[in-house]
């Protein structure tokens, strides 16, 4: 290499008189370190440490989660993605992608103008785990959105995030912690012999062959440091439950996707697909934090709950939250099921909602509370509130029932300045764009049509 310098640079530099200053290069790539087993030093950064960790790594996911909770994807050679993680070179990419539907349908006009830039968060990097063979070993890390300016992009479901926690630590000294619950049916193809159709049906439960499948599922996470708490079969033919352990709310986040991942390669490797659908087969079945989500829950599931077929869990008798905003002490039929001091579950949220505006969300109206002290005079609810009487529903302070559809809540959120204020105009702007032309192409759709298109993304 210094040969071709001195040839190359060096000679012409000298000749020409050009007195340029040669711009400083690493005298070995990425990958021939790697391949050397070069040693971390005491000054390495967090790529070093983990490509020493992982030293057969050839390439590197970039990823981020739009507004449809479409999970998009930039592949790099881990030199290339060496450079941009130590900001020797930007990924930009277009603002159209902020419209864009689940088909790539861009919905607004203007869009092809200005780009945000992927800075990769180191942080968040994952080896990918459950890849079928011959794939070469590669990585995911997320990203944040930055600007021209190379400034928080507004827009951007991390940074909302992240600037929530901040805030509720910075101004209430609050360390929030979140964990998920992944609710994932297998199902497997099924060639009607008569039409030659392939559609598809519930995989089995365990013990044979559902049990070797959730076994290579969390080895598989092990293998990622990632710890699940418990695996479970659930109620409908094929439905299973991933716990994932307590973290920050973008490592809990991160993680979810990271887990997501795992779960769909492990099952398309045994000829399965993995869904989230809340419903995909016909038939099948403190105090002012508290109470600032309570005050602003209407406008919250327009994250949680981001589709018409979201709704159909909004329902009682189902154990999934029913039909008021409630909430009980280990009451399944209110949508805020409080566990223990500080420890809640909201039961309304899905596998279609992108859990970083979802959680970021949630903290929104948990900061309102605590901002203007609001006072939590709801009372806990021990039944299904849809069973009380609307005397009784008033007397504990159970007066607004939830959505009962995407323009329900798009509507509460348009309308909920203080809500829209937090999480930024924007944002919102965008948000609303995306889930109305959404909804509309959906609603266009048969029921048949729908499912289908929901099975193929999600």
């Amino acid at each position: 290499m210094k040969a071709a310098a001195d040839i190359l640079f060096n000679n012409s530099n000298r000749a020409y008189g050009l007195n340029l200053i040669p711009k400083s290069t690493p005298d070995t790539p990425v990958r021939s370190l790697q391949a050397n087993k070069h040693k971390v030093s005491a000054t390495s950064d967090e790529l070093d440490v983990f490509l020493q960790a992982n030293l057969d790594i050839w390439y590197i996911w970039m990823q981020w989660v739009d507004y449809t909770v479409i999970v998009r994807v930039c592949m790099f050679p881990i030199d290339e993605f060496a450079r941009i993680a130590r900001h020797q070179r930007r990924v930009g990419i277009t603002l159209g992608v902020l419209w864009m539907l689940q088909d790539d349908t861009v919905i607004r006009d203007e869009s092809a103008t200005g780009q945000f830039y992927m800075q990769p968060d180191l942080s968040s990097l994952y080896r990918n785990g459950g890849m079928t063979a011959p794939a070469a070993p590669s990585a995911t890390v997320m990203t944040f959105w930055r600007s021209e300016t190379n400034g928080p992009f507004d827009g951007c479901p991390r940074t909302t995030l992240q600037t929530m926690a901040n805030k509720l630590q910075s101004e209430y000294n609050l360390n929030i912690l979140c964990g998920f619950e992944i609710e994932v049916i297998f199902l497997k193809p099924n060639k009607d012999e008569r039409t030659g159709q392939t559609t598809t049906i519930p995989q089995q439960r365990p013990p044979s062959p559902g049990l070797p499948l959730l076994q290579e599922v969390h080895q598989t996470l092990v293998s990622m440091d990632i710890f699940i708490q418990q695996f479970h079969a659930e109620s409908a033919p094929g439905q299973f439950e991933f716990v994932l352990p307590p973290a920050t709310p973008l490592a809990a986040v991160d993680a979810l996707f990271a887990t997501r991942q795992v779960v769909t390669a492990v099952a398309e490797r045994r000829n399965l697909r993995a869904t989230l659908h809340p419903r995909p087969l016909p038939g099948f079945a403190d105090t002012n934090f508290l109470a600032g989500i309570m005050a602003h829950y209407p406008v919250i599931v327009a994250f949680t709950l981001p589709q018409d077929a979201s709704y159909d869990r909004v329902c009682s008798g189902r154990l999934a939250g029913s039909e008021w905003v409630a909430r009980g002490f280990q009451n399944r039929e209110t949508p805020v099921r409080k566990i223990g001091p500080g420890h809640w579950e909201f039961k309304s949220v899905d596998g279609l909602a992108n859990p970083y505006l979802a959680v970021a969300a949630l903290l929104a109206g948990g900061y309102i509370g605590l901002k203007e002290d609001v006072p939590l005079t709801m009372q806990e609810c021990t039944v299904d509130a849809s069973t009380l009487t609307p005397s009784q529903r008033t007397t504990m302070g159970i007066t607004t029932p939830l959505p009962k559809s995407i323009a329900q809540s798009l509507e509460a959120l348009e309308n909920d300045e203080s809500l829209r204020d937090m999480l930024v105009h924007d944002l919102i702007s965008s948000y609303l764009t995306v889930k109305r032309a959404e909804s509309a192409r959906l609603l266009s759709m048969s029921e048949e049509e729908r499912r289908l298109w929901h099975l193929e993304r999600y």
